[in-house]
């Protein structure tokens, strides 16, 4: 259903990362919490 969206959603966050001057590990952080973010908002918890 939103394959697009969530492919752009880590597209984003990997480009917010890398020009706010995050290093890697702020980057996996990131990328961890948007996976929770997803999950949860699949899951109906988030909204």
């Amino acid at each position: 259903m939103g394959s697009i969206i969530t492919e752009n959603k880590y597209v984003i966050a990997f480009y917010w990362a890398v020009m706010t001057g995050g290093t890697a590990i702020n980057t996996l952080i990131y990328i961890h919490w948007l996976i929770n973010w997803t999950c949860m908002t699949r899951a109906g918890v988030a909204r």
